[in-house]
């Protein structure tokens, strides 16, 4: 045994079935800034309007509880707002939504991956018109398990998370791999911490962006993009601020070069 992987070309990754391993699909790489940078995750359209008009360049809309017209007319409204603004939208889970608007990208956790990887004909052809569409794919990792799992659909981004401890939600993770993902067997994920940021980024590609995600705040971000992570994503740091669009600026000043 040498040890666990410290490289991107070292670190394995995992699909149901050895065809389907050695036939991944490749998702669009994120251009130019793409995800480098702050990365707000909203719960309506309008959050989304607020946050473009503020600076942000990339948003992320995630809906739940919603009829399916109403996350169909959501998603579009967000969609028009990013355009208006040359915003990027990334739409949480709901792919064939995204894919009618003409969104930037779709972010997916591992569950929903998990249906699309399930090994079946049915989800591979769906994960092949994913693909195709030139949709760009961001996949959630909370463990090396997961990671893998990710990796072997060559994602356009990777997130990691928690890194601090949040009280945005409940981060859990399969607790045996991405089956028991599907089977909705899971654990709570302690805080990945900058160490485990620093991990991720040596072990994902270059051309791959990591976002780093959960409890970070404007003072500890400086850290964590100095630990590896391009781009950060946050909730309550926006949603609960007192006034969002000045909370949006203030992150933003963290890249001042863009």
């Amino acid at each position: 045994h040498t040890g666990f992987p410290r490289t991107a070309t070292a670190m394995p990754w995992a699909s149901r079935t050895a065809e389907r391993g050695a036939a991944r699909p490749m998702f669009a790489r994120c251009e130019g800034l793409a995800v480098r940078g702050l990365l707000p995750v909203l719960d309506s359209s309008g959050l989304v309007a607020e946050a473009v008009a503020a600076g942000a360049r990339d948003v992320q809309i995630r809906l739940k509880g919603l009829s399916p017209a109403e996350v169909a007319a959501e998603v579009r409204a967000a969609q028009e707002a990013c355009a208006a603004a040359g915003a990027r939208l990334w739409v949480n889970d709901f792919w064939r939504e995204a894919v009618k608007v003409g969104a930037y990208g779709v972010h997916m956790g591992q569950e929903d991956l998990a249906v699309l990887t399930d090994g079946s004909a049915a989800a591979w052809s769906e994960l092949g018109q994913l693909a195709a569409s030139g949709l760009r794919l961001g996949i959630s990792t909370h463990t090396y398990g997961e990671l893998a799992a990710a990796l072997a659909v060559r994602p356009s981004y990777i997130s990691i998370g928690p890194v601090f401890a949040t009280r945005s939600k409940a981060v859990t993770a399969a607790a045996a791999g991405p089956a028991s993902t599907a089977a909705g067997a899971s654990a709570l994920v302690p805080p990945k911490g900058l160490e485990g940021v620093a991990s991720w980024r040596s072990l994902i590609p270059p051309d791959v962006p990591l976002v780093a995600i959960g409890g970070i705040s404007v003072h500890q971000a400086p850290a964590v993009i100095a630990a590896g992570a391009d781009g950060l994503a946050v909730i309550s740091a926006v949603v609960s601020a007192p006034d969002r669009a000045a909370a949006v600026r203030e992150w933003l000043s963290l890249w001042p070069r863009r």
